[in-house]
Formats: structure tokens, C-alpha cells, sequence
């Protein structure tokens, strides 16, 4: 089940971004942070990410591509949509099943998180 909206947005530790620098909850604080969960066979026909992904990338913040594909094929994200997103690796799922999200969760999932570190919006 993901958490309610207005609380604390969680957060695992032992992130990593695409360049293999961790990503810590405290380099995310005072910022508008979303959280893009997609898996890599849902990119050639996603509309949100073909149609959206530069307002998404451009809106004030940082954002976060996420793929629950083990091992997926994040190289070929960064081929269609530039480095306008960081990717994070979350080998374990531990960050994906914090905020409710399995292999039965239509995707893509955005998670808003205002600068307050709290949950603006799931969906």
C-alpha cells in the first residue's frame, strides 16, 4: 500500500544515480523531487513519457527516472530522452515497495515530493 499524502516521503539508503554516485535524502531537501517508476518495455508506447517527458524534465526540481526491470535497460532510456532525467539503480525494489509499487502497478508512476519532504502526489 503507498503511503498517504502530506507525510514523509521515505527513502532507502544505498541509492545510486546512473554515474554510480549515491543519492541521499538530505541532497533532495528544500527541492521539488519526483520519482518517475517505469519499466523499460513500456518506453517505446508510454504517452506520459513520450509526450511529456521534457515538461517533466524542465518543471522546477530534480527527477528521478527509476526502472523496475532487473538489470534494465537504462542505457537505452538515456538514448530517448537525453540526461534530462537522473536514473537511480534500486536493485533490491526497496525504494519502488516504499511507496507501494510492484509489477501489477500500471507505469509509469509519478511520486511528487514537495520541499518539505513530504508526498504531494501518487499517480
Amino acid at each position: 500500500m503507498p503511503p498517504a499524502i502530506g507525510t514523509q516521503a521515505p527513502w532507502v539508503s544505498g541509492l545510486i544515480d546512473q554515474a554510480g554516485h549515491p543519492i541521499e535524502r538530505e541532497q533532495l531537501a528544500g527541492q521539488h523531487v519526483r520519482l518517475l517508476f517505469f519499466r523499460t518495455d513500456v518506453l517505446p508506447t508510454c504517452p506520459v513519457l513520450g509526450c511529456d517527458s521534457p515538461g517533466i524534465a524542465k518543471a522546477p526540481g530534480r527527477t528521478y527516472g527509476i526502472s523496475l526491470d532487473a538489470g534494465g535497460d537504462t542505457t537505452g532510456f538515456i538514448q530517448r530522452f537525453g540526461e534530462s532525467f537522473d536514473l537511480l539503480v534500486d536493485l533490491s525494489g526497496d525504494l519502488a515497495r516504499a511507496y507501494g509499487i510492484n509489477q501489477d502497478t500500471p507505469l509509469p508512476c509519478i511520486v511528487h515530493i514537495g520541499p518539505n519532504g513530504q508526498i504531494r502526489q501518487i499517480g
